[in-house]
């Protein structure tokens, strides 16, 4: 009896000293590993723009009627795209677009209710030709620089975060380098610009640049209050050996005696004709003096300060196919304002009057002055100030990163 309590009391204590000691060390509370799916699907990418394909690959036990693989976009019914064979275990859709989300649905022919499921979302590339501007910061895949294109970010505050870089002699800028601000106006900041990628190919060059100043305001024009010329002097007749007859006979008695002068060929025409003959001009009419010139326009103002070049920051984690050039300016100041117009020119003075009988010669107006001559040009406004850049390929660092 005694060997028997024995038996069972080691049994016991082996068994706690199993269940207490044992391997498993998982907490029994934790919850289960999710199941491993048995489709997957990835995006893989060629090297152009927007270009992808979706690789599936499924563990499944085969089946003995081969496949049915559909796929279904938006919201779409699903549809076939693919009737494979039994010991299938990938395939390759290229028919996707960028920007796209799709379901991929696997099941035997002869179980179409047994399916297996996955979605793909097919990722966006920004693909940069010609001169084009960034407004947003764009949730993009890859970033592509078409020959000699340029991208400007306009002074805005954005972060790019990308995947890859093919640039094939693109410019990344702030601000094109003729950028300049309104008449009147600062030129902007750069703002702040980060760029980071995995990995980039080719040639960028990468430029901080703050917006030129706008050019100064125009001058005030010359006052507006012409200053006519001097009126020219009146003209005097006079009258040999008795000066009075000019101021005693009347413009209808003169008229008078020309008429018998023209026109009686007898002794009262020859006294008319040589009373007439007594008559000279004792003070030529005077013409008008030309008016005074306009005056001076005023000095234009100082042209406005060039915005400072931004903050820019570029990081490249694997950068063994790829060329950065980089610069910084600061925006130029802009240049003065136009000088005012000149006043405008006086008119010119009258003609003197010319004498009763009209003996004497007749004068004219004096010409209107001349304008007065512009203002001289303004100051060129100040530089903006160039600020940090920070250049990061690989574990090589160079520039000022202390702001990023």
């Amino acid at each position: 009896m005694k060997s028997v309590l024995l038996f069972w009391s080691l049994l016991f204590t082996i068994s706690f000293l199993a269940s207490s000691c044992g391997g498993d060390d998982a907490d029994p509370l934790a919850p289960p590993n999710p199941p491993i799916p048995r489709l997957m699907g990835s995006v893989e990418a060629a090297p152009l723009p927007n270009q992808y394909q979706v690789h599936l690959t499924w563990n499944l036990n085969t089946s003995e009627t081969g496949w049915v693989l559909q796929r279904q976009e938006a919201s779409n019914a699903a549809k076939p795209i693919a009737f494979l064979k039994t010991e299938t275990k990938e395939y390759l859709d290229s028919t996707v677009s960028a920007g796209q989300s799709y379901h991929y649905f696997l099941a035997p022919k002869n179980q179409p209710s047994v399916v297996e499921e996955v979605q793909v979302i097919i990722p966006i590339d920004l693909e940069v030709t010609g001169i084009q501007e960034l407004k947003v910061a764009p949730q993009i895949n890859r970033l592509f620089f078409h020959p000699g294109a340029h991208l400007y970010t306009m002074g805005r505050d954005l972060e790019i975060d990308v995947n890859e870089i093919y640039s094939d002699e693109g410019t990344l800028a702030i601000f094109p380098p003729d950028a300049r601000g309104l008449i009147g106006h600062r030129g902007r900041n750069g703002g702040r610009v980060v760029v980071k990628a995995k990995v980039a190919h080719g040639v960028l060059h990468v430029i901080a640049q703050g917006e030129g100043g706008g050019a100064g305001l125009k001058g005030h024009p010359g006052m507006d209050i012409p200053k006519p010329g001097a009126a020219g002097n009146n003209g005097q007749c006079g009258f040999h050996d008795k000066e009075s007859i000019c101021q005693t006979l009347t413009k209808q008695q003169f008229v008078g005696f020309q008429y018998l002068a023209k026109t009686d060929p007898d002794i009262n025409g020859e006294t008319a004709r040589v009373f007439l003959s007594h008559f000279y001009c004792r003070a030529q009419t005077g013409d008008g003096a030309p008016g005074v010139q306009g005056e001076a326009g005023e000095k234009g103002g100082s042209g406005f300060a060039g915005g400072n070049s931004g903050l820019l920051s570029v990081q490249v984690d694997h950068a063994t196919d790829f060329q950065i050039t980089t610069e910084s300016i600061a925006g130029r100041g802009g240049p003065g304002g136009d000088g005012g117009d000149g006043g405008p020119g006086g008119p010119g003075g009258a003609a003197g009057v010319n004498d009763s009988f009209g003996i004497c010669r007749v004068a004219s107006p004096g010409p209107n002055g001349a304008p007065g001559i512009p203002g001289a040009r303004g100051e060129t406004g100040s530089e903006g100030i160039v600020q940090a850049f920070c250049l990061r390929l690989g574990t090589n660092q160079s520039g000022d990163c202390s702001p990023f």
